[in-house]
């Protein structure tokens, strides 16, 4: 396995399915900045809050991220770049959208 600089292990399983290109493996991240985040998605982060809790509800979704702590209800932004490196896993996918020619 070539080494990647001082990293000498890739930290999360990677696909087979997707080819990698040598000296971007460190770069990878499980979920990609693109991927869709809907509002009502409960996320798992990968450091606590304050109060102890690791688990948020998506309240808003733009080029910022709202949520919801689960454990004490604060509330915090963040960018969506910052949103995608810091979750962990998906816990629950929130309700889909109305199509667009549907109205609300």
């Amino acid at each position: 396995m070539p080494t990647l600089g001082r990293r000498t292990h890739i930290p999360f399983p990677l696909s087979p399915a997707i080819p990698v290109q040598p000296g971007f493996e460190h770069v990878m991240s499980p979920m990609k900045i693109h991927d869709r985040i809907l509002v009502g998605d409960v996320v798992q982060m990968r450091k606590p809050h304050a109060c102890g809790g690791d688990v948020w509800t998506v309240y808003r979704v733009g080029a910022d991220i709202g949520m919801d702590c689960r454990t004490c209800g604060r509330r915090t932004m963040l960018t969506r770049r910052r949103f995608t490196h810091r979750m962990r896993r998906m816990l629950e996918r929130g309700p889909e959208p109305p199509a667009e020619g549907q109205g609300v």
